[in-house]
């Protein structure tokens, strides 16, 4: 029996014998205290391979065989050592073992047959087109993985993989490289930017190039909006070179394929994967019309985002924010967290968020919410950060961006923004005064706006036929509102409308440009009319909205419309519902 000690195989004594890790996986190996010595004294002969002939001789013959054989036998059904008796290539001679150490230990770690896969790579040709820095850092370390032969040319696709290397300083249009190649062919791409790299998953020439521009642009928003976790050239296009080159073999030996994109971030260049979108790919929109909840995009079904909520469970926000920590996941996420604790936080909660740029040339935009308390004022600015990027990705003719936790909590937030202007065009059902006030909390709002804040205030009732929501604006003494929230009664929309208000008068000015709305054209249309009493709507009260709604629109000869976000290029499905809603 010859055996090898596996590379990154590390063993210590514990109390019941001796504890094993190697790969993620650890076991204990039960003994006497004296077998980590026995094991500690050999390492050498481990290390080096060795049989079981020679180990029982080192340890005192005979009588140590079934000891021996025993610990043999444990150790190579956990995978901790490698059966040399069952390699089909034997070693390389010492000169190329030493000149490919690194890879050759890599192989050993992981391969049951490393030698064989070690004549493999060196019988495989890999080409490179591209140039820079990260063109050669690759080619060199492809060299010395003992790839056969690496082409640094133009030449067309390799028997093996082509590398396609975009850099800032040579660089290289990714699609028409592709184009003249097989479309069967594997291939690499990689980014090398100013501020960016991004290393791509091994795909089909045929695939194009869509999943990685997806990350190279969400890399490029992050870096865009976080200028600390931007990355510097040359240090980054060196790293990417390193890491598609590992990506390269780990292609190329079979033992580490599919290997999601990488990106490379920070002043330190750091690398961190992206996650891989969802397999099968999904439709990226979905149309869903309100009244009937039929699909015309071709899905064949409304179906819940993986990993969302059912309007049939309560809904909480902080439920709703875990669920959609992956859409604010670091380089991979759609927006990022703001500084929120330098925001003032009484006497109303404040968040702000940066989303990132989704296309190319598309700036981050910061975006702000509000609640009752920390975790609402998170979700509230969530929302405003999905609306935001529902608007990135559509024009504003194509109806009010919206978000919810469901289809109809996203139709219907679409909705309320879209009746908004139209209930405030409305003669006021009633205007509230301090007298006129129902509740404790209400009065409270109030007086901080007036005596705390300094804000001289009315609350301005509207109500549209035949809806049961009502809306209710705060104004200042001339008539400007400050601030406009719906709600499923009077009571509880003056409430959110006072609360909204005070927390636009307590915001530093940037922020409360933030919380009134996006002021630029490419921002999403529609006033600043709130719909923070939907976020956490229930089931029940969300469809008989919804059921009001939809006999509105028939009235009108139209019906509610939503074209939904469904899936991002980087994150896959998205956990919640979100995109432009139009009644139509």
């Amino acid at each position: 029996m010859r055996v090898k000690l596996r590379p990154g195989t590390h063993f210590a004594p514990v109390r019941q014998g001796v504890h094993f890790a190697r790969a993620g996986k650890a076991f204990v190996l039960a003994g006497p205290p004296t077998l980590y010595r026995l094991l500690d004294s050999r390492i050498d002969l481990l290390d080096a391979g060795t049989d079981s002939e020679a180990l029982i001789a080192a340890l005192g013959g005979e009588p140590a065989r079934p000891v021996v054989e025993h610990v043999l036998r444990t150790l190579l059904a956990q995978d901790v050592l490698l059966d040399l008796d069952a390699l089909t290539v034997p070693e390389p001679d010492p000169a190329a073992a030493a000149r490919h150490a690194e890879v050759i230990g890599y192989l050993e770690a992981r391969s049951d047959d490393p030698y064989r896969v070690l004549a493999e790579l060196r019988a495989a040709t890999v080409a490179v087109l591209g140039a820079g820095p990260a063109a050669e850092v690759l080619t060199r370390s492809l060299a010395a993985y003992g790839i056969g032969r690496v082409r640094a040319d133009s030449g067309g696709a390799a028997d093996a993989l082509t590398v396609l290397v975009d850099d800032a300083d040579r660089p290289l249009d990714l699609d028409a490289a592709l184009a003249g190649l097989p479309s069967d062919a594997a291939v690499l791409p990689v980014h090398a930017g100013a501020r960016t790299a991004v290393v791509g998953a091994v795909t089909a020439a045929g695939a194009g190039t869509g999943a990685f521009a997806a990350a190279v642009h969400r890399a490029a928003g992050w870096a865009a909006a976080d200028p600390e976790s931007a990355a510097p050239r040359p240090l980054s296009a060196l790293l990417a070179g390193a890491l598609a080159a590992h990506t390269a073999l780990g292609e190329l030996s079979g033992l580490d394929r599919g290997r999601a994109p990488a990106a490379v971030y920070g002043r330190e260049a750091r690398s961190a994967a992206l996650a891989p979108p969802a397999d099968p790919p999904l439709p990226r929109w979905e149309a869903v019309t309100a009244a009937t909840g039929a699909v015309t995009a071709p899905t064949g079904a409304v179906t819940a985002p993986t990993g969302a909520v059912t309007a049939e469970e309560p809904l909480t926000a902080e439920r709703l924010t875990a669920a959609w920590a992956p859409l604010e996941a670091p380089r991979r996420g759609l927006w990022l967290r703001g500084r929120d604790l330098d925001l003032p936080q009484v006497p109303v909660p404040l968040a702000t968020a940066t989303v990132v740029g989704t296309r190319t040339g598309q700036q981050p935009v910061r975006v702000a919410g509000w609640g009752t308390d920390r975790p609402s004022a998170s979700l509230s600015t969530m929302l405003a950060a999905a609306r935001r990027v529902a608007a990135l990705h559509r024009d504003p003719t194509a109806g009010v961006p919206a978000a919810g936790a469901t289809r109809d909590h996203w139709l219907l937030d679409g909705a309320l923004r879209v009746l908004g202007p139209e209930a405030l065009a409305l003669a006021p059902e009633a205007v509230l005064g301090w007298t006129d006030l129902d509740s404790a909390e209400q009065r409270t709002l109030w007086s901080l706006l007036d005596e705390y804040f300094g804000r001289n205030v009315r609350a301005v009732r509207h109500r549209l036929p035949g809806l049961s929501w009502v809306l209710t604006a705060v104004t200042d003494a001339d008539g400007e509102v400050r601030a406009a929230e719906w709600g499923p009664s009077p009571t509880a929309a003056t409430r959110t409308a006072l609360a909204a208000a005070v927390a636009q008068a307590q915001a530093d000015p940037a922020t409360r440009a933030l919380l009134a709305g996006p002021a630029d054209p490419a921002g999403p249309v529609g006033p600043a009319v709130g719909t923070a009493e939907l976020a956490l709507a229930p089931g029940g009260a969300v469809r008989s909205l919804a059921a009001e709604l939809s006999r509105a629109a028939a009235d009108r000869g139209g019906a509610l419309r939503g074209e939904r976000l469904r899936h991002d290029g980087v994150l896959g499905e998205l956990p919640l519902f979100l995109g432009p809603v139009r009644l139509s």
